[in-house]
């Protein structure tokens, strides 16, 4: 249970801690206040809380679904701090410090204070990596039953125009 006589930073902390997925709150500067232990084992490191070289974000490097590089500072946990704007369910890829990736669903939300001042923000972080895992290879299976049992004959082309693939039906076709 939530003791509420706790002040509200210590009972956002509770209720934090208890999540089932990562979750850490930022001081409106982005420095990291606080992190959960699901928040460590998604980002694969412990970052040091307070800390101005370790803002908005406690992965090494943060990533686009296409691969672009995130920088820290235009993540979207510093856009709720700049713009005071709730994000929610936005993906991103977090790299971590053995090279793995995972892929997120990342919700901001601002925190303000009594007179309505952002003092910081809270984001809960979704790891969605098996999920996306197991539809990949649904759909590439789905693709390769395609190609290969296709009533039609298809084929593949390298760019010298080399035939590199081709399925049963067009090699019937051929015959």
């Amino acid at each position: 249970t939530i003791d509420l006589r706790q002040p509200a930073e210590a009972r956002v902390q509770e209720v934090l801690a208890t999540l089932p997925v990562a979750a850490y709150t930022c001081d409106v500067a982005g420095r990291i206040t606080f992190f959960n232990e699901r928040a460590a084992d998604l980002w694969g490191r412990r970052p040091n809380l307070h800390d101005p070289a370790e803002r908005y974000c406690g992965s090494m490097t943060l990533f686009t679904m296409d691969g672009a590089h995130v920088p820290h500072e235009t993540s979207w946990t510093a856009l709720a701090l700049q713009t005071g704007n709730t994000y929610e369910g936005r993906d991103v890829v977090v790299l971590r410090p053995d090279g793995s990736r995972r892929t997120v669903l990342a919700s901001v939300s601002p925190l303000y204070d009594d007179a309505g001042t952002c003092v910081g923000a809270t984001s809960v972080l979704t790891d969605i990596t098996d999920p996306m895992q197991s539809e990949l290879r649904r759909r590439e299976r789905d693709a390769h039953d395609f190609f290969e049992n296709g009533a039609i004959g298809v084929h593949w082309i390298d760019t010298d125009g080399i035939v590199v693939r081709a399925n049963q039906a067009q090699l019937d076709l051929l015959d």
